[in-house]
């Protein structure tokens, strides 16, 4: 299974994570609303988001979301844990995203598309989703 593909949706394009996404990403990521909800709250401090990118480009598995008409980053999600066994399976998940864009559909549109691209290969996708969220 590819875990960084290209994937084309109405709005959006989720593609490899890159170094050069760093800027566009903490620019979405430093907002405290992004991560009120989330285990790691304080990840939108600089030191603490460049320990979870560092780990999203060494993971390999790490998508850029972005915003197709506006060609932002506007968010980043991960496919990780994969495994071809018993059929494959393969677990979603590390996603976060501009709180510009909640409650319009994103999530679901960029979740639709890398279940889509998921399922051409395995039988199973766990999404991993921290317990406050």
């Amino acid at each position: 299974m590819d875990r960084q593909p290209v994937l084309e949706g109405e709005r959006l394009t989720l593609r490899p994570l890159r170094e050069d996404d760093w800027d566009g990403l903490y620019g979405v990521a430093r907002d405290p609303a992004v991560w009120e909800q989330h285990p790691a709250y304080d990840r939108s401090r600089e030191d603490v988001f460049a320990e979870f990118f560092a780990d999203s480009l060494a993971k390999g598995g790490a998508l850029a979301v972005i915003d197709t008409g506006k060609g932002a980053s506007i968010g980043s999600s991960r496919f990780q844990e994969y495994s071809a066994e018993e059929g494959g399976s393969v677990e979603i998940g590390w996603t976060f995203l501009s709180p510009l864009y909640w409650g319009k559909g994103f999530t679901a549109e960029m979740k639709r598309l890398m279940l889509e691209h998921a399922f051409q290969f395995v039988n199973r996708v766990g999404f991993k989703i921290g317990e406050s969220n």
